[in-house]
């Protein structure tokens, strides 16, 4: 499987490259503030934007399986594709089933 990113500003693969990185970011990100509180640290700021930060975690895991098939497809890499495409559609099923849960309680 090759996954290529190419930091530049110029073409398609540049701008998913970028959404990737972006999504990582989030992902961790969130993820990180949301496990904070679990830790016994308690911080405001993560208690105030606790929801945003829950649908941050659950559409970033989207976006990036989104961006790598996008950049396997542009990449010429088929199985690659086809993998992070697969895994889009777990991913979409999984979080359809965590927001369904979420809403229901």
């Amino acid at each position: 499987m090759s996954l290529e990113l190419a930091l530049g500003f110029a073409t398609a693969q540049h701008a998913w490259s970028w959404a990737l990185l972006l999504a990582m970011a989030a992902k961790v990100g969130s993820t990180l503030a949301l496990l904070a509180p679990k830790s016994g640290r308690q911080w405001r700021w993560v208690q105030r934007h606790e929801a945003p930060l829950w649908w941050t975690t659950k559409l970033s895991a989207l976006a990036l399986c989104a961006c790598a098939a996008m950049l396997c497809h542009l990449g010429g890499d088929r199985p690659g594709e086809r993998f992070f495409a697969g895994l889009l559609l777990v991913a979409v099923g999984l979080v359809a089933a965590r927001v369904k849960r979420r809403l229901a309680d």
